[in-house]
């Protein structure tokens, strides 16, 4: 999962906790934050990718610049491509928000109220 890929899935996620918690901010935070963690700190660990592309030596640069030519280098990206697809999870499914609905209703008041008090 790519950086981009993260923030959509970030976004979808905050977006159908606040609604199935009805606009309460507080609720939907957790939630949120217990989904998205394992995610965020999976993308955060350094790979052995990350390791080569950044070396510590001038012998680790020389080897780098050496691996980054070989054609082997693009396909075993594609593989890593592929293994990540297989292990991703799939995204909730969160009920639609009705308009009608006394939780839409409340997240509205909320949202014209916080309106109202900004300068």
């Amino acid at each position: 999962m790519c950086s981009s890929d993260l923030a959509l899935v970030g976004a979808y996620r905050l977006a159908g906790e606040l609604a199935a918690a009805g606009g309460d901010h507080q609720p939907a935070f957790t939630r949120y934050d217990a989904a998205l963690r394992p995610l965020v700190a999976a993308r955060q660990q350094i790979g052995l990718n990350l390791r080569l592309m950044v070396p510590r030596t001038e012998a680790g640069r020389h080897v780098r610049n050496a691996l980054v030519r070989l054609p082997l280098l693009k396909a075993a990206s594609a593989v890593e491509r592929r293994v990540q697809a297989r292990n991703a999870r799939p995204l909730p499914e969160y009920a639609p928000a009705r308009s009608g609905s006394r939780q839409a209703t409340l997240a509205a008041e909320r949202t014209a109220k916080h309106r109202q008090d900004q300068p």
